[in-house]
């Protein structure tokens, strides 16, 4: 028995798929295969109706919940609920999911198709074949191990210390004051400096950074190099930028390894920090990420394993909090 993905390897799962991206792209049913005849079928869309599966308005016009325990078909006197449906569909990709009620119908046959396949299968003795338990046993372990996983990570993640890791890297990363300056890039002082002159009768520095300026990306905004701190530039602009007020342009070249600079001061400002809901579900990840490589670590760590060539051992790798 070949050694496939239990759904890639279920044909009327595959196909009811294929069906389902045709029927989003196209905003409603799409051309079909029927998984049984292998031919060509279009299901035209009913005019003004709802789709299938769409809860029927309340008095008051809201939409009423759908049951999760109704009943929306039977197979061979087997009853399939709505959440059996909803189940079935749980590792589809986000996209398919925000239009549930739309691919309803779709779902439902689709786990009818795999409902058939599997009780065919048991029909045949399938159930003992020594590659479906060892492809059962190896979803057993993943299933148990993520339950586990699971409940470390609800055990050390939670709001409180999300909240220390924020604070922790606020007192460690505060705000900085950050300018928004345009600048004039040539290759030569003397260049820079004839620049200087005209700027201080009265050129316009959009206009000249446009036409001279060998930075093209910034000269083609009339110099802008938008919003920036202190340490996201090379020193040498850096020192003479944050040493000017809003308003000012230079009054000398500036060298850098690039050439020389004219700068133009437009606007300062204090950084606001990001809010603490911003940033709440990247810490979320990376406390949870830690928690489990701490967990496997202490468990590889209190274990006996022995190894059959010293070549396979490696260290263990260092733990500590996200940052």
């Amino acid at each position: 028995m070949p050694n496939v993905s239990f759904r890639a390897a279920l044909l009327a799962g595959a196909v009811a798929f294929a069906s389902i991206a045709g029927f989003v792209l196209s905003g409603g049913p799409a051309g079909a295969q029927d998984a049984t005849t292998n031919t060509e079928t279009t299901t035209p869309a009913p005019a003004e109706a709802a789709p299938t599966g769409t809860p029927a308005p309340s008095a008051n016009g809201a939409p009423t919940p759908a049951d999760p325990a109704e009943v929306v078909a039977t197979v061979n006197g087997k009853p399939i609920t709505r959440q059996d449906v909803l189940d079935s569909a749980a590792d589809l990709p986000p996209q398919y999911m925000a239009q549930i009620d739309k691919l309803f119908p779709q779902l439902l046959n689709r786990l009818i198709g795999i409902q058939l396949v599997e009780a065919k299968g048991r029909e045949q003795g399938l159930a003992d074949d020594p590659e479906v338990k060892k492809l059962v046993k190896q979803a057993e372990e993943e299933a148990i191990s993520r339950a586990y996983i699971q409940k470390v990570i609800e055990t050390k993640v939670n709001d409180e210390a999300i909240q220390k890791i924020y604070d922790e890297d606020l007192k460690e990363h505060p705000p900085q004051i950050e300018i928004r300056a345009s600048h004039i890039l040539v290759k030569t002082e003397d260049e820079a400096k004839e620049i200087i002159k005209q700027l201080q009768g009265g050129a316009d520095f959009a206009t000249l950074a446009k036409e001279k300026s060998i930075d093209k990306g910034s000269g083609e905004q009339g110099g802008d190099l938008n919003w920036f701190t202190k340490d996201t530039m090379v020193k040498e602009f850096s020192d003479a930028a944050f040493a000017m007020q809003r308003g000012d342009v230079s009054k000398v070249p500036v060298k850098s390894q690039f050439g020389w600079h004219i700068i133009k001061i437009t606007d300062s400002r204090m950084q606001t920090p990001a809010p603490l809901e911003a940033r709440k579900d990247d810490i979320r990840q990376a406390l949870s990420q830690e928690a489990v490589h701490q967990e496997v670590q202490g468990l590889i760590g209190g274990a006996k394993i022995e190894y059959s060539k010293e070549d396979y051992k490696l260290p263990l790798a260092p733990t500590g909090a996200p940052q």
